[in-house]
């Protein structure tokens, strides 16, 4: 029996990103057969520059995968202006929404189709099996390694397929993301950006402000998109959760259900309810 492939799931954040580093100095073995990132073609340009940097600095390969452009898909659902359509269609980030006086969510498909599909059908793929081919039980045909740091503990799963076996070299050595920082300043490498969609909800505030007060490009892009999908759910033949007509709804990107460029975002009263580290999937941002 051929023994399963070793593979990290780059995030290109962080934790990911110091696991690659000390995959390659041979500080935590065996050493990888490769990486994979799986793309939704909306990160942020500095995640791209990071992993053609990091292309350099490797010697085992990096492969790219992708689903498609979310941001477009998305949108294109969302100008059908029909809720069901809508999470039918495409695989919905999970944005703020506001309907009927209430507050909720978007349900959330994008870690699934847009990251965690993607990886498995790649690395099948590599494995010489076809598309809808059954994989053979009781077989682990490949470690994922994943880069959750301890103080994520909470983000560990297993893999959702038989014939995978994901692993946590971080949290087996109790590395916290403070620990991933220090490490690269004590190498004396730039610390990697949080990766992310640049329009993703789990954002806190200081990131929101950041691309605001330093990123005057993106930060009307995100403006844009912000307003471009404010009206996907407004139909009356959809219901809401209390069984009645959804009248007015609306869409946001930040949690205090305001538009993106109307918000404080050093005021209290404008935090939203939920950050980054709500995103428990342990494949984005990593």
């Amino acid at each position: 029996m051929n023994k399963p492939l070793q593979i990290i799931s780059l995030g290109a954040g962080v934790q990911s990103t110091a696991l690659m580093i000390m995959a390659e100095r041979g500080e935590i073995t065996p050493k990888p057969d490769f990486a994979i990132f799986s793309d939704t073609q909306t990160e942020l340009q500095e995640t791209y520059d990071h992993i053609e940097k990091l292309k350099k600095m490797i010697s085992f390969p990096i492969i790219t995968v992708t689903a498609g452009n979310i941001e477009t898909d998305f949108l294109e659902a969302v100008n059908m202006n029909d809720h069901r359509s809508l999470v039918g269609r495409t695989a919905t980030p999970p944005f703020h929404t506001k309907y009927n006086g209430g507050k909720g969510l978007l349900f959330r498909q994008c870690t699934r189709d847009y990251k965690i599909h993607p990886i498995q059908a790649k690395i099948k793929n590599m494995l010489g099996y076809k598309k809808g081919q059954k994989m053979p039980k009781d077989v682990i045909q490949a470690v994922i390694w994943m880069g959750i740091s301890y103080d994520e503990i909470q983000r560990m799963k297993d893999a959702r397929v038989h014939w995978i076996k994901h692993t946590f070299p971080l949290i087996d050595r109790k590395i916290t993301r403070q620990q991933c920082l220090e490490y690269y300043d004590k190498l004396k490498l730039e610390r990697p950006v949080k990766s992310s969609c640049y329009f993703c909800p789990y954002k806190s505030n200081a990131q929101w402000k950041h691309h605001k007060d330093n990123q005057p490009e993106l930060w009307d892009k995100l403006v844009k998109f912000d307003e471009a999908i404010r009206h996907g759910l407004n139909t009356t033949r959809s219901v809401g959760r209390d069984g009645k007509p959804i009248k007015e709804a609306k869409i946001y990107v930040h949690g205090s259900c305001k538009p993106l460029k109307d918000v404080d975002f050093d005021k209290k009263s404008d935090q939203g309810k939920f950050s980054f580290m709500d995103e428990c999937e342990g494949m984005c941002g990593v």
